[in-house]
Order: structure tokens, then C-alpha cells, then sequence
């Protein structure tokens, strides 16, 4: 009998301010086309399961799509918890979304118990910025240093910076991708680091083994 290939499933959260496109960038990358309608504003939240395969390996993301309003922005530690990546998504055309996302990466980490960046201390937990509607280049309002300055004070790496567009497709199906090549990553390094682990744990137990059998009464 063949072995069962592992299938690795993972949680993303998207959050970021009403009308900055979230479910539509969601919605792109499940349905791989232009949302057909009109998109009313999502009601607290929506999940759904997307499985693919990357590099040979199982995935299933567990995508879920909060609601951009204020009033939703504590929706309880139980649904923060568990979450593996953070998507944060803000509209080039709307400087204040930009803005807004340092609440959002304030109250995600207060409810799903991560610890924060600080200045000399990059972010362990994977956050991606994600900048959406940029075939309105021409409208852009958000300012490159304000993207810079936002990465920074997060201690977000600059190759988690995307720039999206659920109308076009353009960068959506690469965000996803990285986020799921990034995952995949930390968990093979989880997996050689209990590796280490157990095998020192077996070198303990023989050399403790061989101080007693050294120790015996003649």
C-alpha cells in the first residue's frame, strides 16, 4: 500500500478596513476569474477551503474573509486563535486604510495571543501587506514612504509587500502562493528542530547510561 501524502492545512485571516476589496481578492483567488457581481460587505465573517497542491505537497487553505467595519474588529479571541498567517489588506487609492491597519495589527495580536515587533526584533508571525486596486495606479493616494514606514514599524519584511488587483488578477495568485511556500517552510523547519531535539534527548539517555554502567561497584 502507497503512503498517505500529509495534507498541511493552514489558517489565513484577512482583515483591513470596509471596501478595501478583501473578499474580492479572496474571491479571485478561489474562483480564479472576475467576481461576476457585486459584493455586499461581509457580516462579521465568511470561511471557506481551498486545497492545491504546492511544491508536491497538500495544502488546504482555511481562508477567512472578516467584515471591514469597526464594529466587528473584536471578534473574539476564538477566531483569531489558531491563525497561522495574517493578510492585510488596504486600498492605494485611500491613505487612511493604510493608516487603519495598525489598529487591525493591534487588535488581531492582543485576541490570537501574539507577541509583538518590536524595533530590534523582526516579527515572528507572518503578517503580509497587501496593497489592493492597483489598476488605479492613476489614482494612487497611498505615499511609497507611508508603505515603508508602516513595514518598518511592523517589522514586516519587504517581500511580504504585495500589490493586488481583484479586477486584473494581477498579484493575487502570487500572494496566496508565497504565503502557502512560506508556511510549508516553517513547518519542515519546525519539524528538523524537534528532530535536533529528540536525537539530543537520545544522547543524553545513552551517555547517562554508560556514566552509571562506568560508576559500578568493583
Amino acid at each position: 500500500m502507497s503512503k498517505k501524502t500529509k495534507n498541511h492545512v493552514f489558517k489565513i485571516i484577512i482583515l483591513g478596513d470596509s471596501g478595501v476589496g478583501k473578499t474580492t481578492v479572496m474571491q479571485r483567488y478561489l474562483n480564479k476569474e472576475k467576481a461576476k457581481q457585486v459584493f455586499r460587505p461581509t457580516i462579521g465573517c465568511d470561511f471557506h477551503n481551498y486545497k492545491t497542491v504546492i511544491g508536491g505537497q497538500n495544502v488546504t487553505l482555511q481562508i477567512w474573509d472578516t467584515a471591514g467595519q469597526e464594529r466587528y474588529q473584536s471578534l473574539g479571541k476564538a477566531f483569531y486563535r489558531g491563525s497561522d498567517c495574517c493578510i492585510l489588506v488596504y486600498d492605494i487609492t485611500r491613505e487612511e486604510s493604510l493608516h487603519n491597519l495598525n489598529q487591525w495589527v493591534d487588535t488581531f495580536s492582543n485576541n490570537a495571543g501574539i507577541e509583538k515587533s518590536s524595533p530590534d526584533k523582526d516579527a515572528t508571525f507572518p503578517f503580509y501587506l497587501v496593497g489592493n486596486k492597483c489598476d488605479l495606479i492613476e489614482d494612487k493616494e497611498v505615499d511609497d514612504k507611508h508603505i515603508d514606514g508602516f513595514l518598518d514599524k511592523n517589522r514586516i519584511s519587504s517581500d511580504r509587500s504585495h500589490l493586488t488587483s481583484a479586477e486584473t488578477g494581477t498579484g493575487v495568485e502570487e500572494l496566496f502562493r508565497q504565503c502557502s511556500r512560506d508556511l510549508l517552510d516553517q513547518v519542515a523547519g519546525t519539524s528538523k528542530l524537534n528532530d535536533k531535539l529528540k536525537e539530543g534527548v537520545k544522547l543524553d539517555k545513552r551517555s547517562l547510561v554508560r556514566r552509571k554502567t562506568k560508576s559500578g561497584c568493583c
